[in-house]
């Protein structure tokens, strides 16, 4: 588990927190309520990865104690949560809303990056593509351009 997760979504709460980590294909690898005083020790354990929770109160607050320990934190808003979240309102759903959120976002910044600084011919852009559609598989879709934007 130590260095499997890539991409951990985080929901925060008042008395305990749920963590949701994903692999570098996005699939579950671990599913876990923790109580507060849990939490930074849990990360403590855990490998280097992208953390992400939502803007809310306390969220600065963990992001800064999550990042002192050689994580990537960042905060998302909501608003880009929202479109991820499958059913109903809970903690396990949020959190893994959050986490697929943080994936898409990351997809999404890197082909952009990748997009700018791209040197050669149009025609291998678009093959480079087709490859991220291979390795992304349903996160990146070829066909309507880029990633659906998180």
């Amino acid at each position: 588990m130590d260095n499997i997760a890539k991409t951990v979504g985080l929901d925060l709460a008042k008395n305990s927190f749920h963590v949701f980590c994903a692999d570098r294909e996005g699939r579950l690898v671990e599913s876990k309520a923790l109580r507060r005083g849990e939490a930074l020790q849990y990360f403590a354990k855990l490998g280097p990865c992208v953390v992400a929770m939502e803007t809310c109160t306390g969220a600065n607050w963990w992001c800064r104690q999550i990042k002192e320990q050689g994580h990537d934190a960042r905060l998302i808003p909501a608003a880009y949560v929202k479109p991820y979240a499958k059913s109903q309102k809970n903690d396990a759903l949020d959190a893994e809303a959050i986490c697929e959120a943080a994936a898409k976002k990351l997809i999404y910044l890197s082909l952009r990056e990748a997009s700018a600084n791209w040197k050669g011919p149009m025609l291998n852009w678009q093959s480079a593509k087709r490859e991220f559609a291979i390795h992304f598989g349903d996160r990146f879709n070829p066909s309507k351009g880029w990633v659906t934007k998180a």
